[in-house]
């Protein structure tokens, strides 16, 4: 009972909803399958976006195939899919995200609305299948140099007061996760490095202490 919202899907609405695009969130931390599709059936939306990683892959197949029988476009990202890419597509996905997410999302969803799923190969940083079923691997994308230059994780988006009371309920005290710098100068083995990559990039001190301060004045 110590959970954390997704950080990364947060990072990606925020920086969309700066570029003029309609995001809706659903948060599975507190959820059941049957409430996720409930949401997909209401809002029908043309584009799903799903985080994956190695703890939740199997249900992230199945949310993939639920979401294909509404015809939705399913793009996935996050620390397991760039080994597994091919993969994602076979059982149903669309288009795999390799990296960072926020500029890649933002320059594929126009293209996506004009050209479709099979001519998207101008967008660095994806996996997806050409007309002719070959899987194209696009080049890879610059990770973002200046983090500060992206707002701050869409926690207006989902019921963070949630998280901090069941913190305090179980534990006696509320925690809340902030992310202070991107990828790492380590190389230990056990560690994911497929969304950051090998460099370590942070953000300024005053940037980080104005996300601090926006915690400390919200969630308490």
């Amino acid at each position: 009972m110590k959970p954390y919202p997704t950080l990364g899907i947060l990072y990606i609405s925020s920086y969309l909803k700066t570029k003029g695009f309609s995001v809706s969130i659903f948060d599975a931390t507190f959820s059941t399958k049957k409430e996720f599709r409930t949401f997909i059936e209401k809002e029908h939306p043309a584009v799903v976006g799903i985080y994956s990683n190695l703890m939740t892959k199997f249900n992230v197949v199945e949310q993939i195939r639920f979401c294909k029988q509404f015809n939705c476009t399913v793009v996935v990202g996050g620390p397991d899919v760039p080994k597994y890419a091919e993969n994602y597509i076979s059982v149903g996905a669309d288009i795999v995200v390799i990296g960072e997410g926020e500029e890649t999302i933002a320059e594929l969803l126009p293209v996506l609305q004009q050209s479709g799923i099979h001519q998207l190969h101008s967008i660095n940083g994806i996996v997806f299948r050409d007309e002719a079923g070959k899987f194209i691997h696009t080049p890879s994308r610059q990770l973002i140099q200046n983090l500060d230059t992206l707002p701050f994780p869409d926690r207006d988006a989902i019921d963070v007061q949630r998280y901090v009371d069941t913190w305090r309920t179980h534990h006696g005290r509320g925690s809340v996760s902030l992310i202070c710098a991107r990828g790492c100068p380590y190389t230990c083995t056990w560690c994911s490095r497929s969304v950051f990559g090998e460099t370590h990039r942070r953000r300024s001190a005053i940037n980080v202490v104005n996300e601090i301060e926006l915690l400390l004045e919200q969630y308490r």
